[in-house]
């Protein structure tokens, strides 16, 4: 791997903004004196729960929330209230538009939503949560973490899919116990050894800031990067899509008074850049941003490549098969769309390749086949229908053949 050029954290916070550097002067930074603090934010309705419950890490939180709030448990009471009870800004016709603008665009938008991953292994403190519960530290879990996120994000994309109890909802809250999981299980771990998790350094485990972040990976992220590669999108799509993210923010535990979402598309992009002030490092020796870009690569591509195969079984999720000996060529061209998206010196950092001319060529078909059927969805109804239909059919199809349709998101890894 040749040496990355010199880093600085705005590097990687301009893939936030884009090519508009004026939102930082109509939205300034978030000075750090205001994000430190989230760090020791954790989230507190949950873990008062999991204290007085008793829960394990291989218990379905979700089904004994619902036992325990019935017989009356006062948090898990308190709990459900919240997760039942829709804000008043909540509004349902915009959250139906922004699942049809995710069908309509989920190849492009799943795909941004891995450079999101690409461009966050250089947020050293919230990666020593994934590193410690084995996250990305090899091909095969790399594409598993994918898998799984992408069986979540697929849930909450239907119709009524955020309803209590429904299976968007079902699953968020299962992430959000997940997640409270891991940050008990690490502290408990740290009390311990020490050396194995800092929290003054670090923060809480799965804190507020790290939420919110991840929030707008998943939402403000995908919507600059579009623009920034020519795809269309209006300001109701852009702010429906940010209004279906807002919610999903709250039922996963995103302090409403600290989602970025809540004030639209250029407060959130300028939250992101201060985030990235606060947090970015370029780190060496192991587990560094370099090695983990090249796991997330190379486990997309080969179980990508796995998951088309029609004798595919669920096996491949399991496969530790070096991706550069199984399926080069898929590769190349999953780095260089990697490199349209993030761009050159984001890609030169983080140690993302140039390939050759043939995987130029076709990534490059590849991003246009997006951009060309996002557009004719836009003007020709009977196609924006055919093409959400093929959108979900293949991520059906993808998760079914990964073994991954229906997933608990237990602990699969537990930090020791």
């Amino acid at each position: 791997m040749s040496p990355a050029p010199p880093f600085h954290p705005t590097d990687i916070g301009l893939y936030w903004l884009g090519s508009d550097k004026g939102i930082l002067a109509r939205f300034p930074p978030v000075p750090t004196s205001k994000l430190a603090p989230l760090r020791f934010l954790s989230d507190e309705p949950v873990d008062a729960y999991i204290n007085e419950s008793g829960i394990t890490i291989r218990d379905d939180a979700a089904a004994l929330l619902k036992e325990h709030s019935s017989a009356g448990m006062k948090t898990a009471v308190s709990l459900s209230t919240h997760l039942s009870t829709k804000p008043s800004w909540v509004d349902l016709e915009r959250i139906k538009r922004g699942q049809q603008f995710y069908w309509r665009n989920s190849e492009v938008l799943s795909t941004i939503q891995l450079t999101a991953l690409v461009v966050g292994t250089t947020f050293r403190k919230a990666q020593k949560v994934l590193t410690s519960t084995g996250y990305l530290t090899s091909e095969r879990s790399a594409f598993k973490r994918l898998l799984e996120t992408s069986v979540w994000v697929s849930s909450l994309m239907s119709d009524n899919a955020l309803e209590p109890e429904h299976e968007g909802w079902s699953a968020t809250l299962r992430v959000r116990f997940l997640h409270a999981q891991i940050r008990a299980r690490i502290r408990k771990v740290a009390t311990k050894k020490p050396e194995f998790y800092d929290e003054a350094f670090y923060g809480v485990p799965v804190n507020q800031e790290d939420m919110a972040v991840t929030l707008l990976e998943f939402a403000s992220g995908p919507l600059v990067r579009m623009a920034e590669m020519g795809f269309l999108v209006s300001s109701q799509e852009r702010d429906d899509y940010l209004h279906l993210w807002r919610f999903i923010g709250y039922l996963s535990g995103v302090r409403e008074e600290i989602n970025p979402l809540a004030h639209g598309l250029e407060p959130a992009a300028s939250f992101a850049y201060s985030y990235c002030l606060h947090n970015c490092q370029m780190t060496t020796g192991g587990d560094n941003p370099q090695d983990m870009t090249q796991a997330l690569l190379r486990g997309f591509a080969q179980g990508v490549a796995g998951l088309q195969s029609p004798s595919s079984t669920t096996s491949v999720v399991e496969a530790p098969t070096s991706v550069e000996k199984g399926d080069p060529f898929g590769y190349l061209v999953v780095s260089q769309i990697v490199r349209t998206i993030i761009g050159p010196r984001c890609s030169a950092l983080l140690g993302v390749k140039q390939p050759g001319l043939v995987a130029r060529l076709v990534a490059r078909l590849t991003v246009g086949w997006w951009w060309l059927s996002a557009i004719l969805a836009r003007y020709i109804p009977w196609f924006g229908v055919w093409l959400m239909a093929m959108n979900k059919r293949t991520v059906i199809t993808m998760q079914e053949r990964g073994g991954v349709v229906k997933h608990k998101f237990l602990m699969s890894h537990v930090p020791k």
